[in-house]
């Protein structure tokens, strides 16, 4: 339903709750236990959105965990297979033909908008850089949708999953643009995370910088910007199918 002014002042309050929560875990034993809890729900979904866009562009991949540099890796085993891109093309037409024809028509744009996306890029170079994108792509975007559910108190039958669904995503979208601006306005945080795994600038962000030539500033404000669009997008696809 269309929220009043009460329901927005606590989805409000649940998006502060985030922010503070991100802000203050590293100073309180308590709040940190519930922030790492949250954070390894992103690093979860983080290696998801790597290996689903693996195997979209014909990679196979597997995700795992690696608490002990990073918090997850994402395993890609062998080069591309075209065989596989192919199956992806037309299970993708199978699924657009199947929602017209099931009365899933709201189904049909996003996902016919999307299957032009991966015909345009997969012959593409770009392609390789969009698994890698999509790790901190998939936490944004499952942040947005959390946090539009819980706007639009979609599915939700108790108030408190309501308040959790806007408080879990607002802290996913909220620990990636941390991390974005930090890379870009603080030296020393960029110097540490060039260090992780090793210290061979194995960061998604420094992976992209080396292998597409993006200045970090520009990667940044690329995720800034996909952010407001996954919000922005997300909000207009469900106004339009509110009753």
């Amino acid at each position: 339903m269309i929220p009043g002014w009460r329901d927005r002042c606590f989805f409000c309050a649940a998006i502060l709750g985030a922010l503070l929560l991100g802000y203050f875990a590293s100073s309180n034993a308590f709040l940190g236990i519930i922030a790492t809890g949250l954070a390894y729900i992103g690093v979860f979904f983080h290696e998801i959105g790597h290996t689903v866009f693996h195997w979209l562009y014909g990679y196979v991949a597997l995700p795992s965990f690696d608490f002990a540099a990073g918090g997850g890796m994402t395993y890609q085993f062998g080069g591309r297979s075209w065989l596989l891109q192919a199956a992806v093309f037309v299970s993708l037409g199978a699924g657009i033909f199947m929602a017209r024809r099931s009365g899933f028509a709201p189904l049909m744009v996003p996902l016919s908008v999307f299957t032009a996306f991966l015909l345009l890029t997969a012959f593409l170079p770009v392609h390789s850089m969009i698994p890698i994108f999509m790790g901190h792509g998939t936490e944004i975007a499952l942040g947005a949708f959390l946090l539009c559910r819980a706007y639009y108190n979609i599915s939700l039958s108790r108030p408190a999953e309501r308040w959790l669904n806007a408080l879990i995503g607002a802290f996913m979208i909220s620990n990636v643009l941390t991390l974005v601006w930090a890379l870009m306005y603080n030296p020393v945080f960029a110097a540490e995370y060039e260090m992780q795994k090793g210290g061979h600038r194995f960061g998604d962000l420094d992976q992209i910088e080396d292998g597409f030539g993006i200045s970090r500033h520009t990667l940044g404000w690329t995720y800034i910007i996909y952010t407001a669009a996954c919000l922005m997008g997300l909000r207009a696809w469900i106004v339009r199918r509110l009753p």
